[in-house]
């Protein structure tokens, strides 16, 4: 075969390639429609700060950011997103509308003053702590099985995010009521009604993980790490699979009325997977620590450390109403 010259001596494209370099335009249309139009998505940031957005608020920048959390606009957010939280008191309950992936979650995180996206308006003012009132929970409570998979609630400090439990039987400072998956709950402190000041008015919980959709569909691989969890008769109620609880601080499930309630640390029945509880600090609690009941369960338990128990009965374990698999302890 031969190849063309020009009259500098230097090969040329053969003739049917000529027309694309004479005209560069349909060069590029023909490359797309071979192998098609691609976009490019990339993460995007949205704000929410108490009292900084009089109008256009539509949590596109800190100058518009949404007022309260019930007004994210979930139908706006993609997977791999991140929803940045200013400090200050929020009256409403902050609740995942969309779900992420399990490459790509979606974060929701209290600000830093040293975040690069920490732009003004954002000052140190911003940098303090998330507080949802008494009354106002972080919940997967949509009704939608699933909703809100995938998905890291950080206040990225100690108690970087505070959320209280009402005071109602089944009140929740975080609720989990659907059979969301792949939840990471880390540096919130959630607090009961009682945390032993006045006496409370219900069963509540800092932590209820059970799923409005039945037994037979419950949540699932959850992480609640770096919490405080404190102040309610039960601590925790879970009807949960594969959850694991590391480097928390537990304490004071003893109400003033005592008598009415049979208290808990963690009151787990009817999970089916394997459970981690490790690097834990339990202290000032009355009766048990984890009581496990109902169906088979696992549980791995280590690395623990309990102490200063309210009375003499405190116990870290107890097993009723079942037959359960291995316990691997080791506790201080």
């Amino acid at each position: 075969m031969k190849i063309r010259t020009s009259n500098k001596g230097e090969a040329i494209p053969s003739a049917k390639w000529i027309t694309f370099y004479k005209y560069p335009l349909f060069s590029l249309l023909f490359f797309f429609g071979l192998f098609g139009w691609t976009t490019v998505s990339w993460p995007a940031d949205w704000y929410v700060a108490k009292g900084k957005c009089s109008s256009s608020c539509d949590g596109t920048t800190w100058g518009k950011a949404w007022d309260e959390m019930n007004q994210i606009d979930w139908s706006t957010i993609s997977v791999g997103d991140t929803i940045w939280l200013a400090g200050g008191t929020y009256s409403t309950s902050l609740v995942p509308g969309k779900s992420g992936t399990p490459n790509k979650r979606i974060n929701i995180r209290r600000i830093r003053a040293t975040d690069p996206v920490c732009l003004s308006p954002c000052d140190a003012t911003y940098d303090t702590q998330v507080v949802l009132s008494n009354g106002a929970y972080i919940g997967w409570t949509s009704g939608i099985d699933q909703l809100g998979s995938y998905v890291t609630v950080d206040g990225r400090m100690d108690s970087g995010i505070r959320a209280t439990g009402g005071d109602s039987d089944w009140g929740a400072a975080v609720a989990i009521n659907t059979r969301a998956t792949g939840l990471v709950i880390q540096n919130v402190e959630m607090v009961g009604p009682c945390d032993n000041i006045h006496i409370p008015k219900g069963d509540a919980h800092c932590l209820y993980m059970v799923t409005n959709f039945g037994r037979g569909s419950i949540p699932s691989d959850i992480t609640i790490r770096y919490c405080r969890i404190h102040g309610a008769v039960n601590l925790v109620t879970m009807y949960a699979d594969n959850v694991t609880f590391e480097y928390n601080w537990m304490y004071e499930n003893w109400p003033t009325n005592v008598g009415l309630y049979h208290s808990n640390v963690i009151y787990t029945d009817s999970s089916t997977g394997s459970n981690i509880f490790r690097f834990n600090e339990v202290h000032r609690w009355i009766n048990e620590g984890i009581l496990i009941t109902g169906g088979v369960q696992i549980w791995k338990v280590y690395g623990n450390v309990w102490y200063n128990t309210i009375p003499v009965i405190a116990r870290c374990m107890d097993v009723q109403y079942g037959t359960h698999d291995v316990f691997f302890i080791i506790t201080q």
